[in-house]
């Protein structure tokens, strides 16, 4: 899929996806590229030393100055930002501050 182009014509790329699989079931193939997940995990591992659950918290409840200690100490894990603020779910608010 032209992700550019499907975000055109249905808003968001989650209501392509509700498109299809209210016309087609799960039969669709979306492509995606590889990704080592091994620095997710690591991430993962690390926010779990430090007490965090990465599968419980939840990111809205944060404080700012918590949510930029834990970037700071994810950073140390991973150098790419993006992977970073896709753990975190805050990808682009983050970004921008």
């Amino acid at each position: 899929l032209d992700y550019s182009l499907t975000v055109k014509l249905f808003g968001t790329f989650d209501k392509a996806i509700e498109g299809m699989n209210a016309h087609t079931g799960s039969e669709h193939d979306l492509k995606a590229e590889w990704e080592d997940y091994s620095e997710y995990r690591r991430m993962i591992e690390m926010a779990g030393r430090e007490g965090l659950d990465m599968e419980c918290v939840n990111f809205e409840e944060i404080d700012r100055e918590t949510l930029l200690g834990l970037v700071k100490k994810l950073s140390r894990v991973s150098r790419d930002s993006r992977k970073i603020l896709r753990l975190i779910g805050r990808g682009k608010e983050v970004a921008d501050r």
